[in-house]
């Protein structure tokens, strides 16, 4: 709500509305706080939505301290949810509207807003000619072939995949 709101009164007062849009990313990760380390489920609830306002790197790294502060060492499957929220914000900086990981390969779609002009596209094209066989450019998705078999795989295929997305930045 309170986001709405600011985002109206921006809008009233003239100044500038960036787009809102959130990545879209589908990695075959489960994504939960484990009821037996947090019981409560208005904490959870909590949690879920604080990771969601989180705007940068650092501030999940400060949130992950925080939470094994409280909580007590992190599960694996809340390390996998800190990550998760780390790739969407490396993907919401990059342009990247959707990232798929699946048990042959990752995928990046940008956002139509990202790379509008044909120097951008072309930019994308050559980096996927050109940055080996295993990763390359449809026209419309940039891909990295890579066989994964378990979800911290996938986690890992996604980050190398921005990696070098960001190199070649």
């Amino acid at each position: 709500y309170q986001h709405l709101l600011e985002r109206a009164l921006r809008r009233v007062r003239g100044e500038p509305v960036a787009p809102d849009w959130s990545p879209d990313l589908r990695l075959g990760v489960g994504l939960a706080v484990p009821e037996a380390y947090v019981p409560e489920p208005e904490v959870r609830l909590e949690l879920y939505d604080r990771l969601g306002r989180l705007a940068s790197l650092a501030t999940i790294d400060d949130f992950r301290e925080e939470i094994a502060d409280r909580f007590g060492p992190l599960p694996e499957p809340v390390e996998q949810l800190l990550a998760v929220a780390a790739l969407r914000l490396r993907c919401r900086g990059l342009g990247i509207a959707k990232l798929e990981v699946g048990s042959k390969a990752a995928a990046v779609t940008f956002h139509p807003d990202a790379y509008a002009d044909d120097a951008g596209r072309k930019h994308l094209a050559r980096l996927g000619g050109t940055a080996g066989d295993d990763l390359r450019w449809t026209g419309e998705r940039l891909i990295l072939a890579r066989e994964t078999a378990t979800a911290d795989e996938r986690l890992h295929l996604a980050g190398t995949l921005l990696d070098q997305l960001e190199a070649a930045a």
